[in-house]
């Protein structure tokens, strides 16, 4: 879950600029529009995106610390690279956060937790998950198995739990989007080979309203 920030007043111009330019390249790392290692020079950058040189590099420095961009030193700004021991390495810490996360929403669940996840569920069962158009999932079905994975996880109250949780989701969909782009490639196989992460030991375990989402969890498990 991405935490928002709630303003008193309007933003810089500035700011909103490197906030939007920040969603647009996260968006296109996560989807792999931005390969794996290429590299962000910062002038193709601006002009690629239609924006400033300082913005750009304002935006790729705050996405370092989500660990889709790496910054060298003399040598600017690349793409995350993957591997097959990061992937298993954030598939099994994700599942271990996630948990924790789950564990905590369900417990403080009510009855607005429970029509949110309905809608989110409903929505998201709906819809198909790849493009007519285009290779890789279709966009309205990213958006809205996201939002199923927040109302999974709206009733955690830790702010860190759901910050490293938020960007371990976003790593992760970033190798499900390449398995998608190279179906013949390492991530694909590893991505097969991963255990899907799974909700239903935990809810069994817990009382109502959680057992009661229990179908709902096993759609999941192909999802996550």
């Amino acid at each position: 879950m991405t935490p928002t920030s709630t303003y008193a007043t309007e933003p810089a111009p500035g700011k909103t600029q490197v906030v939007a330019l920040i969603a647009h390249l996260r968006r296109d790392i996560i989807a792999g529009t931005l390969a794996p290692g290429s590299r962000l020079k910062i002038t193709e950058i601006a002009e690629r995106y239609d924006t400033g040189v300082i913005p750009t590099r304002e935006a790729l420095s705050r996405l370092v610390s989500s660990g889709l961009v790496i910054a060298h030193e003399q040598r600017g700004f690349r793409v995350a690279s993957i591997s097959s021991e990061e992937l298993h390495d954030l598939a099994s810490l994700r599942k271990s956060l996630e948990t924790r996360a789950l564990r905590e929403s369900m417990q403080n669940a009510g009855i607005e937790w429970e029509t949110r996840l309905i809608g989110a569920h409903h929505r998201m069962s709906r819809l198909p998950p790849h493009s007519d158009v285009d290779v890789g999932f279709a966009q309205e079905w990213v958006s809205a198995h996201r939002e199923f994975h927040l109302a999974l996880l709206s009733g955690c109250k830790s702010k860190w739990l759901m910050q490293f949780v938020d960007v371990l989701s976003d790593q992760m969909n970033r190798y499900r989007h390449l398995s998608t782009r190279n179906p013949g490639d390492s991530v694909r196989n590893v991505q097969a080979s991963t255990k899907p992460c799974s909700t239903q030991p935990l809810l069994a375990t817990l009382k109502p309203p959680a057992n009661c989402w229990l179908n709902i969890s096993r759609s999941r498990r192909q999802m996550c």
